[in-house]
């Protein structure tokens, strides 16, 4: 089973419903059978290194970076792991060997979910955790800003917004269906919390 660790929970803080002012997404550490994985390493580069030190490690000790999506404040640092094997759109790429693919897995314990909506190369990981839980990282396929309600009842859930998607009903669709398979959800930005499927 998966070792998960939020190194960094993301923030949104908007001037307006749909203008940012300051934001950060949430990073998270898989181990996993001698795999270190970040799982979108962000923009606050001494944040990252601060909570990778709580951890008792260095950059170089990385072996794989997992980008959801594009979005700068979720894929900035991804250079700064210089023996990651970057993964993004499910290609794996050598840092030091730009556009070679490398043919290889996560590992058994971590399942790639294509998860369209908010943009529609968006990716979030399944992970078997420690404690026998699916737990999704969903990237922005949920996520909340800082003086926003995070209510995480299953109609609240399918239907919360996304002011920055591409396609809301995509996204929707994802949710009512992952939603179902998933016993803990880490959201892009925002706390991470439960499902409750005694309420379906």
């Amino acid at each position: 089973m998966a070792k998960i660790s939020v190194l960094i929970e993301g923030y949104v803080n908007l001037k307006e419903k749909n203008e940012i002012f300051e934001h950060n997404c949430t990073v998270v550490l898989i181990e996993t059978k001698g795999k270190k994985i970040i799982f979108d390493p962000g923009l606050d580069r001494s944040a990252l290194l601060k909570s990778l030190e709580k951890h008792e490690l260095k950059v170089e000790d990385i072996t794989h970076v997992f980008l959801s999506h594009n979005h700068i404040d979720h894929c900035l640092l991804m250079g700064i792991f210089p023996k990651a094997k970057v993964c993004t759109s499910v290609h794996f790429y050598n840092s030091n060997g730009y556009g070679k693919m490398i043919p290889e897995v996560l590992g058994d314990e971590v399942e790639i979910v294509h998860t369209p909506g908010h943009l529609q190369n968006h990716y979030s990981l399944l992970v078997n955790n420690e404690e026998k839980q699916k737990v999704l990282i969903a990237g922005d396929l949920w996520w909340w800003a800082i003086n926003e309600e995070q209510k995480v009842d299953y109609k609240s859930l399918i239907n919360k917004d996304d002011y920055f998607g591409k396609d809301l009903n995509q996204t929707k669709k994802i949710r009512e269906k992952i939603i179902k398979k998933v016993d803990v959800v880490i959201p892009g930005h925002g706390k991470s919390f439960k499902i409750n499927h005694k309420e379906k």
